[in-house]
């Protein structure tokens, strides 16, 4: 079921009409329970009470701007009575204070916050005054208790403009404090890091641009430079956010946070409510809109039409461990340029259509390359940052993403026959398996991503990857002082549902193809042999059967060179294993460029003093 089905978001009234769509399989949720509402058995790393405020708070984001721009919303009255309700110390219904810091109470502040700001004759006049004491008494501890370190720091900003609106005790300094901390996340071309967890991914873009256009437009009179600032960066940011899209509206899935699905298209509705025509508007807005048409066709919701954990079809398996039944509301921060009026350039400017990518982008911050066929979008990835998500080896350490064929999580055999896709399987003779979980370090160069790392502490990966629309090549370096068995996959296309899939297996490669995809991988440096095998159902985030075409081989202790072409297209026809591409010269120039000095091992490669800070903070929960 989608609450979405058959809108095809082509008017302001098509967006409005979606709020109300998918709100309205909550209503009766909310209704019977008040300020906790509980959407599912499900849980969580944070404590029920919790879950149950995230399951409150979320629809906020899009209750707001809905209200905000002249919308409907007929049931305000059952959001002041949970809030009434939740922040009262002496309801059975009381959420509960922040107990420490990092605690998730502070992510679900910020929805709040938001709507404060934006509709307070809705959400906070009503309110007699001992309920107003008592709202603003809980969420005042959000600016003296540490947030989490990563862009938890944004959620006191929103609070506060809240506070300011509403004449609550608006604290100018912790806004500052939490606004330079934000700034020390600050790559350059546009990107963020995620704090500490020094991630750039999927969630950059509506985890940092989201709010700091928001904050640029709501405080511009008081903070002009600093809102200038998120305007430039944003502006900077746009260019290679685009180039995750394909022309069907979908974006790259790579990363964590999956489960926010349409919440990817937050970054381009905060450029329109921020008045920031960082590409033209007809594109912004035919880029928000067809993401949006896209997840209408998808299975995201349970029967009952709450949206359910997962991508493109309900799968606990790839959730975080902070996703509880009501975080899939988390993508309601699509919903902000409702806010804007009919006449707003974002809605009045008709719809561009796709604009075509002239050749791979690279984006050295993130260390990816963007290219396209005309038809999906991949990502070259150099495996930035630390992965300490549940499946952060996939979601993080691919060597290629794609809006077509999405990523599949790690098997739970984890041995020899543990096959994933778009990874370089290491397994020792004691059955030990490793991929590329960590790398030391990555980078592009002449278009060539390149990375070092190291699965085990006495084998050393140097791998480049380079490609242009549907193929990529993959060039590695492995020198092991133990005896390993090499897998090697390409990506992963859904298998035919009646009838075997057909299949192209030689000594050199594999190739499966359907009549809807075609996926190969073939071998270059005449060591390994072709293969194809099914992946374990409901690992791939877009399908729930996978099948992947395979190179496999043994290495001895020494050092070898191994290469191959991967393709995978949606297109009628592919180029067969008879008719590889040439590996231009300037790969081999740049992987034999890479340093080859490692230095001593650590865990993951990483320094001892960044592990030891991990350790005190990273797994702290995350929104």
């Amino acid at each position: 079921m989608n609450p979405f089905e058959g809108n095809d978001f082509r008017t302001r009234a098509d967006a409005q009409r979606a709020i109300a769509d998918i709100f309205a399989p909550l209503l009766p949720i909310f209704r019977a329970e008040g300020a906790r509402v509980k959407l599912g058995e499900t849980t969580t790393t944070y404590d029920q009470r919790t879950v149950e405020l995230e399951a409150f708070a979320r629809p906020l984001f899009g209750i707001a701007p809905l209200v905000a721009g002249g919308g409907e919303f007929a049931h305000w009255d059952l959001i002041r009575a949970g809030l009434a309700r939740g922040t009262d110390p002496d309801d059975p219904q009381y959420w509960g204070p922040i107990p420490a810091p990092a605690d998730q109470r502070i992510v679900e502040m910020a929805p709040i916050g938001l709507a404060l700001a934006l509709v307070p004759e809705h959400i906070f006049t009503p309110l007699t005054k001992a309920q107003q004491d008592n709202l603003v008494r809980w969420l005042e501890p959000i600016s003296t208790i540490a947030p989490a370190p990563n862009n938890w720091w944004f959620f006191r900003v929103l609070v506060n403009l809240g506070f300011q609106r509403v004449g609550g005790p608006f604290d100018a300094a912790a806004v500052r404090e939490s606004l330079d901390t934000l700034e020390s996340f600050y790559l350059g071309d546009g990107w963020y890091r995620d704090g500490l967890i020094d991630n750039t991914d999927f969630y950059n873009p509506w985890g940092f641009h989201f709010y700091g256009l928001i904050y640029a437009q709501l405080a511009a009179k008081d903070d002009p430079d600093r809102a200038q600032r998120f305007r430039d960066r944003a502006r900077e940011f746009a260019p290679d956010w685009e180039a995750w899209f394909d022309p069907s509206g979908r974006v790259v899935p790579f990363g964590r946070s999956l489960t926010y699905r349409f919440g990817a298209a937050a970054f381009w509705g905060a450029l329109a409510f921020a008045g920031e025509e960082a590409l033209p508007w007809g594109r912004i807005r035919g880029l928000w809109a067809r993401h949006m048409r896209y997840w209408a066709t998808q299975p995201i919701a349970k029967e009952n039409g709450v949206l359910s954990i997962g991508y493109s079809y309900p799968n606990l398996l790839m959730s975080e461990t902070y996703n509880g039944p009501g975080s899939p509301y988390w993508a309601f921060k699509a919903a902000l340029p409702l806010a804007l009026g009919e006449d707003h350039p974002f809605w009045s400017t008709p719809e561009e259509g796709y604009a075509a990518a002239s050749g791979p982008r690279a984006q050295p911050q993130p260390v990816v390359v963007a290219q396209t066929d005309g038809i999906q979008t991949q990502l070259l990835n150099g495996g930035r940052g630390l992965w300490f998500m549940r499946h952060g080896s996939a979601k993080y350490g691919k060597f290629a993403y794609s809006t077509a064929f999405g990523f599949s999580l790690e098997p739970d055999d984890l041995t020899a026959t543990g096959i994933t896709d778009s990874m370089l399987v290491l397994t020792d003779d004691q059955g030990v398996r490793r991929v590329r979980s960590a790398v030391i370090d990555s980078g592009i160069t002449e278009g060539v991503v390149w990375s070092r790392w190291r699965p085990f502490d006495d084998v050393e990966v140097i791998t480049a990857l380079y490609g242009e629309g549907t193929w990529h090549v993959r060039i590695h370096s492995v020198t092991t002082a133990r005896a390993l068995h090499a897998v090697e996959a390409g990506f992963s296309i859904a298998p035919d549902d009646e009838g075997p899939t057909p299949q192209d297996v030689r000594a050199h490669g594999a190739q499966v193809a359907t009549g809807a995809a075609s996926s190969l991988i073939a071998d270059l440096s005449a060591s390994r042999a072709g293969a194809v095998h099914a992946l374990q159902p409901n690992t791939n985030i877009l399908r729930s059967r996978g099948v992947v075409p395979m190179l496999t081989g043994k290495l001895d202790p020494g050092t070898h060179q191994l290469a191959c072409v991967v393709a995978a297209t949606e297109a009628p026809a592919i180029a067969s294993l008879d008719e590889l591409p040439e590996v231009p010269p300037v790969v081999w120039e740049v992987f034999r460029g890479v340093p080859r000095e490692f230095p001593a091992p650590t865990p993951g490669g990483l320094s001892p003093s960044l592990v030891a800070e991990l350790s005190a903070a990273v797994h702290k929960r995350t929104s």
